[in-house]
């Protein structure tokens, strides 16, 4: 590459290389493509089956609520050749298929007497809302 000289009057000698034209398909013309997996068509989204749709909130039975809790606090499990264990509150809500908090709550909820007024088949308590006026 030749590089060739500035008529500059201060006696400094600039050089300014020559480059090689640069062919335009060297250059970037299209369109850019996008990071990450590729977009699915409309008739593969169509064909994939529906998710089950899971509802987690659900009411119990005073007369299931016990019977749960009588589980977890009567019940004994063998840990070893003499020993035995209450099941823990994880084990209990996996076995019952009840989410791990519904059980503390109503743990809490016997201690308090709240299922004591409330009959066996009942859902839930009575005397929440607004009164007549």
């Amino acid at each position: 590459m030749p590089a060739r000289q500035s008529n500059q009057p201060s006696g400094r000698v600039c050089l300014y290389p020559d480059l090689p034209r640069l062919h335009a398909d060297k250059f970037y013309a299209g369109v850019k493509t996008k990071r990450g997996p590729k977009c699915k068509s409309f008739a593969d989204v169509l064909q994939c089956p529906k998710k089950q749709v899971s509802n987690p909130y659900r009411s119990y039975t005073v007369r299931y609520k016990l019977r749960v809790l009588s589980y977890w606090i009567a019940a004994e499990k063998p840990c070893g050749p003499t020993r035995v264990q209450e099941p823990t509150r994880e084990e209990v809500a996996f076995w019952f298929k009840v989410p791990a908090g519904n059980l503390t709550r109503w743990r809490k909820e016997e201690e308090q007497g709240k299922f004591i007024a409330q009959r066996a088949d009942q859902r839930r308590a009575g005397g929440g809302g607004r009164g007549r006026q």
